[in-house]
């Protein structure tokens, strides 16, 4: 990734948009982003570009990465996490691991980690909403018998229950728990490996590197993996 830009950022463009974006992603995304480095590294050994002791160098530079080791450098990492990383295990590396970069692009790199993030963000809401529903049952059946007046046009028209009530809450909470869920299934599909924008050159096991981070395929075509945010409104839209 590194070797092709030789300049920095503008200060504006630092300022109001890389800098806040880095800080964003160091506090929310930067374990995803040491996951995706610890998959590289993974496939560049078995591929015989980089030995397992190389290997295992640069996994032990990543687990020492936290939100406070990185900056947003416009000189030295253009204010790009991934950058950051990179220069941040070179710097540890007792000598230069020269295949660590070959054939890669911040690109996938980046959707990867954004998608993982929001994968991660759409199962903690899922997995709330059926706590909710659980004690929205247990109310529910606690308060079956307890008679109350149910309104329609904002007059009373029959006697129901507070659990009846709930229990048509509790119904809709589970249709929107199964549609979360076809959401998940949805953008369950792995960046990594679409390059830039149109694929890589070496033969690399995108349906290992899929697996290797939790997700269930790859994503099919390299430009949609890279250049499509529709899984953010497609999340915001069932949230």
């Amino acid at each position: 990734m590194s070797g092709r830009i030789r300049g920095g950022p503008a200060e504006l463009l630092h300022d109001e948009v890389l800098a806040p974006q880095f800080g964003f992603e160091s506090r929310h995304l930067l374990r995803h982003y040491v996951a995706i480095e610890k998959t590289l590294a993974a496939e560049y050994v078995r591929m015989d570009l980089i030995t397992q002791e190389e290997a295992h160098r640069i996994a032990a530079l990543l687990d020492a990465v936290g939100p406070d080791t990185l900056s947003a450098q416009p000189g030295a990492n253009m204010s790009d996490i991934a950058f950051a990383l990179e220069r941040h295990v070179e710097a540890g590396l007792p000598a230069p691991v020269t295949h660590w970069h070959a054939d890669r692009s911040r690109n996938d790199l980046q959707a990867c980690a954004q998608v993982m993030y929001g994968r991660d963000q759409l199962a903690r809401f899922a997995s709330a909403l059926l706590e909710l529903g659980a004690v929205v049952v247990e109310l529910a059946q606690q308060t079956c018998d307890l008679p109350m007046p149910g309104y329609t046009h904002f007059q009373a028209a029959q006697i129901i229950t507070p659990g009846f009530h709930l229990a048509a809450l509790s119904e809709h909470l589970l249709h929107t728990h199964a549609r979360l869920l076809n959401a998940y299934d949805g953008i369950d599909a792995c960046p990594l490996g679409a390059g830039a924008m149109a694929g890589q050159e070496l033969p690399w096991d995108r349906d290992r590197m899929a697996r290797l981070l939790g997700f269930s395929r790859p994503q099919p075509h390299a430009l949609t993996a890279v250049a499509s945010r529709r899984w953010s409104a497609e999340l915001t839209a069932e949230l």
